[in-house]
Formats: structure tokens, C-alpha cells, sequence
């Protein structure tokens, strides 16, 4: 919760735009390689 607390404008109350935030899901750093020949 104080994560996303840090986000908010304190003196409007509004969140600040994350435009130039990327969000990375951690299930890609465990992907398998596919080691399937062709």
C-alpha cells in the first residue's frame, strides 16, 4: 500500500501520471527455453 501511496499529488489528491513507467511481469525471467528442433 505505501508503494502505490507514493504516487499521489499531496496537494491535489490525484495520481501522477505514470507514463514512463514499464511494469515487467516476473514470470518472463523463468520462461523455459523451447528446446523443440524444427
Amino acid at each position: 500500500m505505501e508503494h502505490a501511496l507514493t504516487f499521489i499529488d499531496p496537494t491535489s489528491l490525484v495520481f501522477e501520471p505514470m507514463y514512463d513507467m514499464v511494469h515487467v511481469d516476473e514470470k518472463w525471467f523463468y520462461e523455459e527455453v523451447n528446446k523443440r528442433s524444427c
